[in-house]
């Protein structure tokens, strides 16, 4: 089951959120971020980032986080380039997607409240996800990274110093994958 779109762009089941500080620059469009949140009280938070053509989060994927007390937000993530020429020049590929990235987890730390943040993403969109965090160890923007089936490109094996805990899960489709791209 994945999530649907609704009225106006909206996602059944989240609420739009329609601004956070730094998003957007004068010559990037804004990127979508939505809310679900917990029923229960909680200052944790999982952070979904979506690469544009990914497959959407899967619906069961939010009520599971949030059924244990966590609000789960959904954020578009650009990305300029190939995913191979985005580890080999990390800095100047994705300045501005880092960028972005601190602006969010600023906003769910100082706007929302978050003590605890929480970043997923998939495919392409956790290299740059553990690209962030490599860059931004003593930052301390994300307390873990959930990293599935990562896309490292011609180069799957990064030196990255990434000092919140790391979680990979690859599926035997993604790991098949991987294994077609390298020679």
């Amino acid at each position: 089951m994945t999530v649907g779109t609704g009225q106006n762009g909206a996602i059944d089941g989240y609420e739009a959120i329609e601004a956070s500080p730094g998003r957007p620059a004068a010559s990037r469009p804004a990127t979508a971020m939505f809310r679900r949140r917990s029923a229960q009280p909680s200052r944790r938070a999982v952070l979904h980032l979506r690469v544009n053509g990914a497959a959407p989060a899967p619906a069961d994927l939010a009520s599971w986080y949030t059924e244990r007390a966590f609000h789960f937000y959904l954020a578009g993530l650009r990305l300029p380039g190939r995913p191979g020429q985005l580890a080999k020049r990390p800095g100047r590929a994705l300045a501005a997607t880092f960028t972005e990235l601190d602006a969010t987890c600023a906003y769910l730390r100082d706007v929302d409240g978050m003590t605890t943040v929480i970043v997923a993403a998939d495919g392409v969109g956790a290299l740059a996800a553990a690209l962030w965090c490599d860059a931004r160890r003593g930052a301390a923007q994300a307390d873990a990274l959930i990293l599935q089936n990562p896309d490292f490109g011609d180069k799957p094996r990064l030196s990255l110093d990434i000092a919140c805990p790391v979680l990979v899960l690859g599926s035997a489709a993604g790991q098949a994958a991987a294994a077609r791209r390298r020679p």
